[in-house]
């Protein structure tokens, strides 16, 4: 069985990368006391909270001296090199939170082919209308006693890591996922987003419609059931390698050049922003 990320230490965790990208480097006692909302804790216990919260964690690192800091991943070469995890969520509606997601698909694609997926129908804790159950064939019998996001997300979130994630008309997608990451970890996704619709635009400006069905049946790429979030993940993961194809032959292999021609999303729609401030001496 894998492990669960504890909610409270993913929290943690996700506010000390956020502290780290936000300040550059700091103490082991001023990241202590910011992580956890304490001016309270001691010099001699902050190095110890800190690698027991860090521990086989290799985003976080130190310097000699003691500063801690976020150590990045090595630079990649090429889009077709990253490693993507690309989603689909099927809900209750079109508007978070009055809405919710019903289901959740994801597959991780690495070395442009898909590697592993991860798939759940999720109990959305109210009503799925009739119209939507037409549209998805996902019913209020089929979520009944399956995990809520409360319960699904802490195991999505390990699955994830900090890969960047990707979906089609991903603002949709990450409105929902953020909503709810929001209830269960107490802020948005920290991942990086890409919009295959987006890169959709750019690349195939002929095409009227760039909805996932349509653009699917341009590139002659099979969907198997519309609207079931595993099979519309993977068709969009397949989407994805085509666009990184395409892109590559018209010279665009990275992120930087990617995002000189198409708008990325914003990195950080909700960051909470760390102030420096002086750590009390201790009196001890």
């Amino acid at each position: 069985m894998a492990y669960r990320l504890p909610d409270f230490e993913h929290r943690a965790r996700s506010r000390l990368r956020d502290l780290l990208e936000e300040l550059g480097t700091c103490t082991a006692t001023e990241a202590a006391r910011i992580v956890f909302n304490s001016t309270s804790i001691p010099a001699s216990l902050a190095e110890s909270l800190l690698e027991a919260l860090t521990r086989s964690d290799q985003r976080f690192a130190r310097t000699p001296d003691g500063q801690w800091f976020l150590a990045r991943k090595p630079a990649r070469s090429a889009l077709r090199e990253e490693t993507f995890v690309v989603l689909d969520v099927e809900t209750t509606g079109t508007q978070p939170p009055a809405h919710r997601m019903t289901e959740l698909g994801a597959v991780r694609v690495r070395d442009s082919q898909i590697v592993n997926e991860f798939c759940s129908l999720i109990n959305p804790e109210r009503e799925i209308p009739l119209e939507v159950t037409r549209l998805t064939g996902i019913s209020n019998a089929m979520v009944a006693g399956k995990p809520t996001a409360l319960q699904l997300l802490p195991e999505f979130a390990e699955w994830l890591g900090d890969d960047v994630i990707v979906a089609h008309n991903a603002p949709f997608d990450r409105s929902f996922v953020d909503a709810q990451w929001r209830e269960v970890f107490g802020m948005a996704t920290g991942n990086r987003w890409l919009c295959t619709v987006r890169i959709a635009r750019w690349l195939y400006p002929e095409i009227q419609s760039r909805s996932l069905g349509p653009l699917c049946r341009h590139l002659g790429i099979p969907i198997e059931r519309q609207h079931r979030a595993g099979d519309d993940a993977r068709a969009t993961a397949m989407v994805l390698l085509r666009e990184i194809d395409d892109l590559s032959a018209r010279g665009i292999n990275d992120f930087d050049a990617l995002d000189s021609v198409v708008a990325p999303l914003s990195a950080h729609p909700e960051r909470k922003r760390f102030r420096r401030r002086t750590v009390p001496v201790d009196q001890t």
